[in-house]
């Protein structure tokens, strides 16, 4: 750290808060990790994020090295009501990973991984990505529910819920964690499992941030590879109809050894592609099958014939977990809009192609993955993440460089035509920034916009979880229990480090299509705002 003079920093109370040196000298002092501050070496990579819109800057980082500096910077920031973020990979959409002006915690210098194959046991640090987790534990033949890009940082993955190629036959993410270690706001470390704190423990799989720093994650271990059977085939985009169909046929009769999702965009320059498909829309399905029998299942999709491109084939499993690294750099400027379904019906397929081709983005693209099986099997309230009737998941993933024009890419109504009956005044936040006549007017935005309704599975200061909803077949909800926090779990409003203020005027109801629902895995890591609650004994 360099400093010599104050930092002002980012208060839970909304205000700013001075430290002086000797009281920055007093935080170095108790901890073995770095301190940094702007313009230190190794400062641009530990405020780097994988979301460029969502990028902000912190008044101070910390890189602590084990659960004793963790401890020591949320006790220095409860004593002085600081604002606090937690950062392990920093890819989450949200960009939640970094408040502005606050203290950072990047967790990215604690990356052990300890595998103990008889037990079936992982220890992840919280700075370890997924591909360090898949090397470590692929070396005996094993495997956990992690995502599909392996640059992913493994916390923010799991505190959201977490899914990916093999959620169909093991569950969420979460439902694979045994036990986690975890500084709590009293900046006392405790171990959280059924057993232990079981209340905690249920907040923290799938709840997001806010309920403390996790030191360490214990994932259980499933025999998997190391040599699946995975890919993409690529067909022209006027094949789509027929490709969707197949795709449903397919996700329908799939064992769960077998996990597919569709995507639809304009042919990326990637060196697998014929150059003369490049920026032409096409439709392609990715395939993880990890089980005995791959040719027999992939039948349906093979039936279509006379793809651009067929990449599927027998590979190594970590192979497969990096295929899509090269399209998901850091920086990138990013706004998506994600739901649960229950089914895919011919409707809902039709309004998706329609809506998939008229995507101009070179970036940009929608996307449906299967998730039916394991994390079905549960009960509704097994973790906060709940959704335990999801059968897929689909979205659109908006994507643009820094600096391009905002209309082709962003979400609101006065770029892409959007109904502003399904957007409220907090999407504001997120809407790009754009320049000269692509800047959207958001003054007049906010009153063309409703105040957003009651978020259901967003908790307030103090607030208890609510019971579960009675829903409608089909219908998907996160799933929350009677649970009421204990008082150490309070959370604030997600990256702010205060409740979300939105305006005082009332909510308008919006309604859902019953194949829609909100999508809880959004949370990620999140910024922690930590209160000043009674911990438990």
């Amino acid at each position: 750290m360099t400093t010599t003079g104050t930092i002002e920093i980012a208060g839970l109370d909304g205000g700013r808060i001075k430290l002086t040196s000797e009281q920055l000298e007093d935080l170095d002092s108790r901890v073995q990790g770095r301190l940094l501050v702007a313009g230190d070496q190794g400062w641009n990579e530990a405020v780097a994020i994988w979301n460029g819109m969502a990028a902000k800057t912190p008044a101070l980082v910390l890189q602590p090295t084990s659960a004793h500096d963790v401890a020591a910077a949320v006790g220095f920031a409860r004593e002085r009501g600081l604002l606090l973020s937690i950062k392990g990979g920093g890819h989450n959409i949200a960009g939640t990973s970094i408040a502005e002006d606050c203290l950072v915690l990047d967790m990215s210098g604690m990356r052990e991984v300890i595998v103990d194959p008889e037990a079936r046991l992982a220890q992840v640090g919280p700075g370890c990505l997924l591909g360090e987790v898949d090397q470590a534990t692929q070396a005996h033949g094993l495997a956990t529910v992690l995502g599909f890009v392996s640059e992913t940082g493994v916390a923010g993955l799991t505190l959201g819920g977490g899914w990916g190629y093999l959620a169909r036959r093991f569950g969420w993410t979460v439902d694979n964690l045994a036990e986690v270690q975890v500084v709590c706001a009293d900046g006392q470390l405790r171990t959280a499992n059924r057993d232990q704190h079981p209340e905690l423990f249920w907040a923290l799989r799938g709840g997001g941030g806010n309920f403390g720093v996790v030191t360490r994650f214990s994932f259980r271990l499933h025999q998997v590879g190391p040599t699946v059977t995975g890919g993409l085939i690529v067909w022209s985009a006027e094949r789509a109809d027929e490709v969707l169909a197949a795709y449903r046929e397919l996700t329908e009769q799939a064992p769960r050894e077998l996990t597919a999702a569709t995507i639809m965009r304009l042919a990326p320059p990637a060196p697998f592609l014929p150059q003369v498909w490049h920026g032409r829309p096409i439709v392609g399905i990715q395939v993880c099958h990890s089980g005995a029998n791959p040719a027999a299942d992939l039948a349906a999709v093979r039936a279509l014939g006379d793809p651009i491109v067929d990449l599927v084939g027998p590979k190594p499993y970590v192979a497969l977990q990096s295929m899509l690294n090269v399209m998901e750099p850091k920086w990138l400027h990013r706004y998506w809009k994600t739901w649960f379904l229950p089914g895919l019906s011919s409707e809902f397929l039709d309004a998706f192609r329609s809506s998939a081709l008229k995507v101009t983005s070179p970036l940009s693209q929608s996307v449906l993955f299967h998730l039916a099986g394991a994390l079905n099997d549960r009960e509704g309230d097994d973790g906060a993440v709940g959704n335990r009737d999801a059968r897929y998941i689909g979205g659109f993933a908006g994507t643009w460089p820094p600096g391009a024009p905002a209309d082709p890419h962003g979400p609101g109504p006065e770029t892409v035509g959007a109904d502003p009956a399904v957007l409220h005044r907090r999407d504001l936040r997120q809407l790009p920034v754009g320049r000269g006549r692509h800047r959207p007017d958001r003054r007049r935005l906010w009153h063309q916009l409703p105040a957003p309704p009651s978020r259901e599975g967003h908790l307030r200061p103090r607030q208890p979880v609510p019971r579960q909803p009675q829903h409608p077949p089909g219908h998907c909800e996160q799933s929350m229990s009677s649970w009421e926090p204990s008082p150490f779990l309070r959370l604030v409003g997600a990256g702010t480090g205060k409740p979300d203020q939105t305006g005082s005027e009332p909510a308008e109801r919006m309604e859902t299509p019953s194949w829609l629902a909100p999508d809880p895995a959004k949370n990620g890591s999140g910024a922690l705002g930590l209160t000043r609650g009674q911990p438990p004994a």
